[in-house]
């Protein structure tokens, strides 16, 4: 009898163990999180279900190649060195959302050419596409496959330099202020955008 009261005790405490497992797991496990700050941002500028989806997704697959912070429906913050805006399939340009529903603001600093100290990566030619905006010297990592553009309008005399996966030297830019509106990012894994 004492045994058998034993055995029900420990095998609760084991479920009960096991239970809090499996939902801790799962918790941890849960996609990217609550999107619906982001969704009411880009309805308040009229963005429709469709665009508010596209623009998640490429958000989303921003996040998971770079990491950092989703900030904004088109925006990451990549740890305050440098931020990711995403523009919608179509257009040349990310759009700028005001700052709504606990959202951050998305003031693109590269729209038409980098603003003065930054470094900016575009994914299409002619400085168009989905930006990254490098305003702290780091090493960054390029999610953009072939084409592309930058520019270059960092202080004075600062050439950014790009890399190879293997961390090998492909070439130095011209120093600032310096563009290249034709480029290729397929060979380019990192870019270090302060390199001399």
């Amino acid at each position: 009898m004492m045994r058998s009261r034993i055995r029900i005790l420990l095998t609760a405490g084991l479920a009960a163990v096991f239970a809090t497992a499996i939902a801790a797991g799962s918790a941890n496990a849960s996609p990217s999180g609550d999107h619906s700050n982001f969704v009411e941002q880009g309805r308040a500028v009229g963005l429709t279900a469709d665009q508010i989806g596209t623009l998640q997704a490429k958000t989303d697959a921003y996040l998971a190649k770079l990491g950092g912070t989703q900030v904004a429906l088109n925006k990451i913050d990549l740890n305050g060195k440098a931020a990711v805006f995403v523009a919608l399939p179509g257009e040349d340009h990310p759009r700028a959302l005001p700052p709504q529903y606990g959202a951050q603001s998305t003031d693109v600093n590269c729209t038409g050419g980098a603003d003065f100290l930054h470094f900016c990566a575009y994914s299409g030619s002619n400085l168009t596409g989905d930006q990254i905006d490098m305003y702290t010297c780091d090493r960054y990592f390029m999610p953009f496959g072939s084409g592309g553009s930058w520019d270059n309008d960092q202080s004075t005399g600062t050439r950014a330099a790009f890399y190879r996966q293997d961390n090998s030297l492909i070439h130095f830019t011209d120093p600032a202020h310096s563009r290249n509106l034709s480029a290729n990012w397929l060979p380019v894994y990192w870019v270090r955008n302060c390199a001399g």
